[in-house]
């Protein structure tokens, strides 16, 4: 389990707040002309009461002014499937963010990630599923440089994510 997850709520009641914040920024967004956005981590995709607090935020928060970004790397090691989740959510999620994780990273190792496309997450599969539902804007996240540069890194992710043809 993530040690992020023993630092949050245990009660999904306690999201309530958090939706309704949400929707207040997005009112305030929406009048000037700009989106809100939530981006999901780890804690988002553990059970809480029988439900998923990014489940209870999609349900509770308004499409028209607050928008979702799945972070596939916290999908994957929160142990969700992120093909399920694309089903699920459809058009909510309106922004991704591509980070891979080690193909040897122990289940509770947070700080994980790799050069998009040598870890464990099947981006090929992933991304054409975000573009079918309107995802226009993707990021690619690395937080850890073992062997390489930043520089080095980005390089890798922007020729691996050339060649995905979706």
């Amino acid at each position: 389990m993530l040690k992020l997850y023993n630092t949050i709520s245990r009660q999904i009641e306690e999201f309530k707040p958090i939706a309704d914040r949400f929707n207040t920024c997005g009112d305030i967004c929406k009048k000037y002309g700009l989106r809100f956005g939530y981006h999901t981590h780890g804690y988002s995709y553990f059970m809480l009461n029988g439900q998923m607090p990014v489940d209870y935020l999609i349900t509770n928060t308004s499409p028209d002014t607050v928008d979702i970004e799945m972070d596939f790397y916290w999908v994957v090691t929160a142990g969700a499937d992120p093909v399920e989740l694309w089903n699920k959510y459809g058009k909510r999620v309106r922004l991704c963010h591509i980070k891979d994780r080690m193909k040897t990273a122990a289940a509770d190792d947070e700080f994980s990630s790799c050069n998009v496309g040598e870890g464990s997450i099947d981006f090929a599969k992933i991304l054409p599923l975000a573009k079918s539902v309107g995802v226009k804007y993707f990021t690619v996240e690395q937080e850890r440089f073992d062997d390489t540069t930043p520089m080095d890194a980005a390089k890798a992710d922007a020729k691996y994510l050339m060649n995905l043809s979706i």
